[in-house]
C-alpha cells in the first residue's frame, strides 16, 4: 500500500548498516530504528481521551475536515497515509490536552457523585416531634472547603478551557451551598434562643406583637426543616 510504502522509505531499509551483512537483520534492525522514531506520535494517536472534538481539529489541522467528516472510522494507516508525521508537534500537543480535560472531567464527576450521595444530619429539637434541627455540620462543611479548594485548581488549569462552564457552574453552586450554610445555622441559633423565650406563657402575654412576628418565623422553619427531614441530601 502507499502507507507502506512510504514507512519503508522512511526507514531507509536499504542503507547499509556497519557490523551488518545479513538482509533480514539489516530489515529488521531499520524497522526497529523507524518504530522507535515513531512511538511518541502513536503513542499519542492512541490516548484514550482523545474525544470526536480533537479528532476533528487533527483533521483541521491536515487541512482535510471534509475527509473527518465522511469517514468517522479511521485506522493509523489512514492516518498515516494523510501525512499526520507532519504534525508531530500538534499530535502531541492535542492528546497532553486530551488527558489534561479528562482529568478535570474526571475530578468534577467525583464532585458532583460526592454531593449527590452527601446528606445533612437532622435530628429532633428536644425529642419533639415536629420540630428539628441541623445536627453535626462540621463534615459537610470540611467537604465543602476541600472542594472549593479542588474547584479553584481546576480554574487555575491549563486544560480547563474545554469545560470551564461546567467548572464554574459547581463553583456557583458550591458558593450558594456555603452561603446558605452559613445562613441556616445563624437562623438556627437564634431560633432556638426565641424559642425557649417565646415557648413561655407569661412572656406570650407581655409581648404580644413580637410573640405574632415569632410565631410566623416559627411556622416557616418548622416547615422548612421538616421538608429538610424527609429530603436532607444537601444539593
Amino acid at each position: 500500500s502507499n502507507a507502506e510504502t512510504k514507512l519503508h522509505l522512511l526507514a531507509g531499509a536499504n542503507t547499509p548498516l556497519k557490523g551488518f551483512s545479513d538482509p533480514v537483520l539489516v530489515e529488521f534492525k531499520n524497522r526497529l530504528t523507524f518504530m522507535k522514531g515513531w512511538m511518541p506520535i502513536i503513542v499519542s494517536l492512541g490516548n484514550r481521551s482523545l474525544n470526536e472534538s480533537h479528532w476533528k481539529q487533527v483533521y483541521d489541522k491536515l487541512r482535510d475536515p471534509v475527509k473527518y467528516t465522511t469517514k468517522k472510522n479511521f485506522s493509523l494507516n489512514d492516518l498515516i497515509e494523510d501525512d499526520v508525521i507532519s504534525i508531530k508537534d500538534f499530535i502531541e500537543e492535542i492528546s497532553a490536552r486530551a488527558s489534561g480535560e479528562a482529568r478535570i472531567e474526571s475530578d468534577l464527576n467525583e464532585i458532583k457523585r460526592i454531593w449527590e450521595e452527601t446528606s445533612l444530619v437532622v435530628k429532633p429539637y428536644n425529642d419533639s416531634k415536629d420540630k428539628f434541627i441541623l445536627a453535626e455540620t462540621e463534615l459537610v462543611s470540611q467537604q465543602l472547603e476541600d472542594h472549593q479548594a479542588k474547584i479553584q485548581s481546576m480554574l487555575a488549569m491549563k486544560y480547563v478551557a474545554s469545560i470551564r462552564n461546567r467548572v464554574e457552574e459547581w463553583e456557583s453552586k458550591l458558593g450558594q451551598v456555603q452561603n446558605t450554610l452559613d445562613e441556616w445555622l445563624e437562623c438556627q441559633r437564634q431560633w432556638m434562643y426565641l424559642e425557649n423565650i417565646f415557648s413561655a406563657e407569661d412572656i406570650q402575654k407581655e409581648l404580644p406583637g413580637e410573640t405574632t412576628k415569632f410565631m410566623g418565623v416559627d411556622k416557616f422553619w418548622k416547615e422548612t426543616m421538616a421538608k429538610t427531614n424527609q429530603k436532607p441530601n444537601v444539593i
